[in-house]
């Protein structure tokens, strides 16, 4: 009972001290940084495979697509995030000259927490995904308060099964071409049957 107290008193501290970083870097900083974070995941999970193709192709030449998945979710992730970061910058600049500098630290507090928990769930959730990491903890931190949080908010956040992104994508893909399918019968169909109403126009008009 006492380690998993102090699992969640460390996690708990950390989050708290770590999110006292926002009255420093305000709240624009802060809300751009946990658009980068959680934005981030979400394209890298949707493009990171194709951008993670494309450099292997390139260059890289991984055997292993896990490794190709994760590389471009890595650099998607990190590109959208910079990005996001660029921009609370500059919207940090505009509040400052505005006078709501108090504001906008109080709030940066607040949101720097609620990034930092964001963080710490993804990483948690990672980890559990991985079997002999994921027995361990469920052993260990079996009743911990904070533990099982992060692995729910991780799996609202992230997927990282490539598998799972693949059957998706083969089933919208696949439900795509029944739609043409049937288009395109249906539309043949249509042409059938009205030809020999065309043929007979033709005919009258040829006869006249």
């Amino acid at each position: 009972m006492e380690d998993i107290s102090y699992f969640d008193l460390v996690f708990a501290a950390l989050i708290l001290f770590l999110g006292l970083k926002g009255i420093i870097n305000g709240f624009f900083k802060e809300i751009f940084g946990l658009i980068g974070i959680i934005g981030g995941i979400f394209v890298g999970t949707h493009y990171g495979h194709t951008l993670g193709k494309i450099l292997d192709e390139a260059f890289l030449h991984f055997e292993n697509d896990v490794a190709i998945t994760f590389t471009g979710f890595i650099i998607v992730l990190a590109v959208f995030w910079l990005g996001m970061t660029y921009l609370g910058v500059i919207f940090t600049k505009i509040s400052q000259k505005s006078g709501m500098a108090p504001i906008d630290r109080i709030m940066g507090m607040v949101l720097g927490g609620g990034k930092i928990f964001l963080l710490f769930s993804v990483i948690f959730y990672t980890l559990s995904n991985i079997a002999v990491v994921k027995s361990t903890f469920d052993t260990q931190l079996e009743k911990s308060l904070l533990y099982p949080l992060f692995c729910q908010t991780g799996d609202l956040i992230v997927q990282l099964d490539p598998q799972l992104m693949q059957d998706k994508v083969d089933q919208e893909s696949q439900q795509l071409q029944e739609i043409i399918d049937t288009t395109v019968q249906e539309r043949i169909t249509q042409e059938l049957e009205s030809l020999p109403s065309t043929l007979s126009k033709e005919n009258n008009n040829v006869a006249h």
